[in-house]
């Protein structure tokens, strides 16, 4: 786990709620499955947005965490103890606290500048409004955060051994974001930027010439250009090397040249980047004995640092000097007096231990006026007795006979009216721009509200669904007949699974098992407790799996992004904010433009009516009304034309990075780019995968083979954003003849020859003699006559083709051999003809021939 604390003004709610921020393409409900664990975030958020103060409104701390997989009962601990860390010097009724959980639905994506796939964890939410619910003061329980690291280090390795949790200062190549997202990728991706070539090479060299000693390491740098060492004899020690050809030096700060590892013996430098690189499923592990000196450094928060500030200010001179110059005791006593005296002053002495009297005689008060700190202290009472109504909804539920009603006793009751009554009278203090009001609501409303009660109630609801569902055959026979590595391939291109992360196991009931940490999961609890999908959401999924399975459909999970087309299209990509802007500006200005064109027409032609005198006032007013409702009608056809070229300019930049990268894809494809084909089909839905009834596929190559991409050259062929290239008989593309998809060869007309012999051509040069034939009787006897009269060494799947096949090559073979024999024998039965040479002959005048009568005249 990793600590990190920002700050905010404004937007945390819908942040939480949506998950919209810049540069991202998804919503919240696509990320993550929302938990909430602590407060009400209704309740927050309308303290942070009733403050009347400029800048800094809250404190927003996320918690991030390694593994793959946290228990309901670890991620409710850790919040738990960290309020009590976090908010140590302050009572119950002072603060409002908000926490939940997001656990990822989208397990991974591709970055969208490197292409590099990142891999999405559980992480926590905490967020806590900076102002004092009793007084009205501020409150920062951690003042400058950067003064505090070390107790909040030791509180985050605290509760790292307490949960058995993995520690950054143990994973130092992991990089853990404030999201959690961690970059999982290492072999051959370790390094990022423009000097990543420069890195790769001399990490290299550092195995290769098994260099253990850090002195060797430096000696070494020098071969690349000036080096220089940062930071020397401190922990934070590292290189520089500045090449010749380069203006600026290289930092060397990743952690494969620091001197911890350069200083490892060779077999466990390569075992530990072979653990690196490995992706692997992250388990909680044992927990482990806190280190003596965080417990003593945690015993000083609680006992002097915390307090400190909440009652020790630089302000208060006289005091804050006295103070500095006290031993430890004396603090301890200087803080106790503070601490009375903060208490005596803002409310009752004997009401310090708050027992919620307030609370249980606010019906009796709700037409009193009260003022607006009592407010404050009213809603953090609601605060506390939502989170007592939510630990009791399910046991309450359960004597009730049904979790609504026991909604209705606990929830409704005793907390929605309170939270009316003291909204109305922060409406009237503060004026109607605070009212509280809802968060923005979620996509799918599987939770009534935002609060830890609202979380049991829909963790109920979707308990009841998950049984019902158990019950029906249909998916008792999915869970024991899908296969599960189809289903993964699957997730992997709808929701970020990395395949390689998990095992396939069998069941006692034969159906498959995935391995998931500890847990072996069926395909349908994969869904929903590790995917974290409602049942609502996962049954369509196992419904198209299976399905697909029972057609037979090729899945194959889909692979990161190649690195140099990526990178390619990164380069290509015009400055999509720029552009954006400048279309709209033009798109505005001709709207503009054609409005006014609409306008000064109508104008002309009113100014014309008016002027003309040859008609009666009774014809200029008919014509008026005419031109009125012409200009109406363009009005009309104008706004529809106008919101269709909005909505395809939105389709246009709003649409998904990858959908983008693969219409890139397409067009180098199209231009002849074998390789950008491959990395299309790669990249594709299996969808997208034409179908059609006459195909051609391989028997023992199922997957994409590139060596028929463009076998015809000759013919005219385009490329979809699927990659599927369609294969034309003329340069007009007038007849289509195959379809290569890259898994099969798809036979466009069967009764055109031409396109049932190069169907068969392009299927024999990709995946080789042995072809699986699907169609029509008629596809399959223009196929075996293609076989015959091409020549081509095939062997089909089907018994009945090869044996129809082999039968007619029979046949023409006895034909051709009757044939040689015939003539053979004709050759030989023909009567010789005397070779003797005959004696020359003497050449006989030819004789006078004598005109006939008459022809002299």
């Amino acid at each position: 786990m990793l600590i990190r604390i920002t700050g905010g003004t404004s937007g945390i709610a819908e942040y939480l709620v949506s998950g919209q921020k810049n540069d991202r393409e998804f919503t919240r409900d696509e990320l993550d499955e929302r938990v909430i664990i602590d407060g009400d975030l209704e309740i927050t958020d309308f303290i942070i947005k009733g403050m009347e103060k400029e800048g800094e409104r809250y404190l927003h701390i996320t918690l991030a965490f390694k593994e793959d997989e946290l228990s309901a009962d670890v991620l409710n601990g850790i919040t738990s103890d960290f309020k009590q860390f976090a908010m140590s010097a302050y009572d119950a009724d002072e603060f409002n606290f908000y926490a939940e959980a997001h656990l990822p639905k989208l397990k991974s994506y591709a970055n969208r500048q490197t292409g590099e796939l990142v891999e999405r964890k559980p992480h926590i939410h905490i967020v806590i409004p900076e102002q004092n619910l009793l007084t009205g003061q501020n409150l920062n329980p951690f003042g400058r955060v950067e003064q505090q690291t070390k107790f909040l280090e030791a509180f985050q390795e605290h509760a790292n051994a307490k949960y058995g949790l993995a520690s950054p200062q143990d994973n130092r190549r992991l990089e853990f974001t404030s999201e959690s997202e961690i970059i999982s990728r290492y072999k051959g991706d370790l390094f990022q930027g423009s000097a990543r070539e420069l890195k790769e090479l001399i990490l290299s060299d550092v195995l290769d010439r098994k260099i253990s000693d850090y002195d060797a390491f430096k000696n070494l740098l020098t071969e690349y250009g000036a080096t220089r060492t940062r930071n020397e004899g401190k922990a934070t020690e590292y290189q520089n090397v500045k090449p010749d050809h380069q203006a600026k030096g290289i930092n060397l700060k990743d952690f494969v040249f620091s001197r911890e590892f350069i200083e490892k013996p060779e077999a466990d430098k390569r075992r530990h980047l072979a653990d690196e690189g490995r992706r692997q499923y992250e388990s909680q592990q044992s927990a482990r004995a806190t280190v003596p000196e965080l417990a003593a450094r945690l015993k000083e928060w609680h006992e002097v640092r915390a307090p400190e500030l909440k009652y020790i200010n630089s302000g208060n001179r006289k005091l804050y000097a006295a103070y500095r110059s006290a031993e430890r005791d004396d603090k301890r006593i200087i803080l106790a007096d503070r601490a009375a005296t903060f208490y005596t002053k803002h409310r009752k002495e004997q009401d310090h231990d708050r027992n919620n009297a307030e609370l249980r005689n606010f019906r009796g008060r709700e037409n009193e006026r009260t003022s607006r700190t009592d407010s404050r202290r009213l809603t953090a009472d609601i605060a506390d007795n939502l989170r007592a109504a939510g630990r009791n909804i399910q046991s309450t539920g359960r004597a009730i006979g049904d979790i609504e009603p026991a909604r209705r006793k606990l929830a409704d009751r005793r907390a929605s009216r309170a939270v009316t009554a003291v909204v109305q009278r922060f409406g009237r203090d503060q004026g109607e721009d605070r009212q509280l009001t809802r968060a923005a609501p979620q996509p799918r409303d599987r939770r009534s509200a935002d609060n830890v009660t609202g979380q049991l109630l829909a963790a109920a609801r979707e308990e009841k669904t998950e049984a019902k569902a158990a019950q029906l055959s249909e998916f008792a026979q999915i869970k024991r007949e899908l296969d599960a590595r189809r289903l993964l391939a699957h997730l992997s291109k709808t929701h970020g699974v990395i395949p390689d992360k998990y095992e396939i196991t069998q069941g006692k009931d034969g159906g498959d098992r995935i391995k998931a940490g500890s847990r072996n999961l069926n395909v349908s609890d994969f869904l929903t407790q590790e995917m974290r999908l409602s049942f609502t959401e996962a049954a369509p999924i196992l419904r198209q799996v299976y399905a697909a399975q029972q057609g037979r459909e090729l899945v194959e999970a889909r692979p990161s992004p190649r690195r140099d087309l990526w990178q390619a299209f990164r380069q290509a990509q015009p400055d999509q904010a720029k552009q954006k802007a400048a279309e709209w500006e033009t798109q505005k200005k001709s709207e503009h433009e054609r409005r006014a064109a609409i306008r000064n027409d109508y104008q002309a032609e009113r100014r014309a009516l008016q002027a003309d005198r040859s008609k009666s006032g009774a014809e200029r007013k008919a014509a008026l009304s005419l031109v009125r409702m012409g200009r109406i009608a363009k009005d009309m056809d104008l706004r529809e034309q106008i919101k269709a070229e909005r909505q395809q300019l939105k389709g246009k930049h709003n649409a998904p990075y990858q959908e983008r990268y693969r219409a890139f894809l397409a067009e180098r494809a199209n231009r002849g780019d074998v390789a950008a084909l491959a990395e299309l089909r790669r990249q594709r839905d299996t969808t997208t995968v034409p179908t059609g009834p006459n195909t051609i596929e391989g028997v023992t190559k199922k997957h994409d083979d590139e060596r028929g991409a463009h076998l015809a050259q000759k013919l005219a062929y385009s490329i979809d954003r699927a990659g599927n290239v369609t294969y034309y008989s003329d340069l007009e593309k007038r007849r289509a003849l195959v379809i290569d998809s890259g898994q099969r060869v798809t036979v466009a007309t069967v009764k055109d020859s031409q396109a049932v012999e190069a169907g068969l051509r392009l299927a024999v040069q990709k995946f080789g003699p042995g072809l699986k034939i699907e169609g029509s009787e008629e596809f399959k006897r223009h196929v075996i006559e293609a076989a015959l009269k091409t020549g081509l060494r095939v062997e089909f799947d089907s018994k009945a083709m090869n044996e129809e096949l082999q039968r007619r090559r029979a046949e023409r073979d006895e034909l051709q051999a009757r044939g040689k024999a015939f003539i053979a024998n004709e050759q030989a039965t023909a009567p010789k003809q005397n070779t003797t040479p005959e004696p020359e002959r003497t050449q006989q005048p030819k004789p006078e021939r004598r005109k006939p009568r008459g022809y002299e005249r």
